[in-house]
């Protein structure tokens, strides 16, 4: 299997977070990207933070991938995959996605 087969593939990556955390970069239904942040422990309960960039806006995270680490991407899930790549850890993705200037939505779920 070569790299661009195994790219296509992607549709969800694990990234490194804080203890008693989970965070994850997955592909939505609709083409979209989901910054999922869950804490297990927020105030003696769980928490979910999500952060949803709409698959029309996914053109300008291929530019800001291409400006920060000279990649070029063609797809979502090579996208994925060198967020996966480049910024291993919840803090350096979450920060990278505020940077690059694409607009996204955040939800909480305080319950979760």
């Amino acid at each position: 299997m070569n790299d661009e087969q195994h790219c296509a593939e992607v549709r969800s990556i694990k990234l490194n977070s804080f203890s008693r955390s989970t965070a994850t970069v997955q592909l939505t239904d609709d083409g979209g990207l989901l910054f999922d942040f869950y804490d297990f422990d927020y105030l003696g309960s769980g928490r979910a933070d999500m952060y949803r960039v709409a698959v029309q806006s996914l053109p300008g995270l291929y530019q800001a991938m291409a400006h920060t680490t000279g990649d070029s991407l063609r797809t979502p899930a090579e996208l994925l995959a060198c967020i996966g790549r480049h910024y291993p850890a919840w803090d350096d993705a979450f920060s990278w996605l505020k940077s690059s200037g694409v607009p996204f939505t955040h939800e909480v779920d305080p319950w979760a």
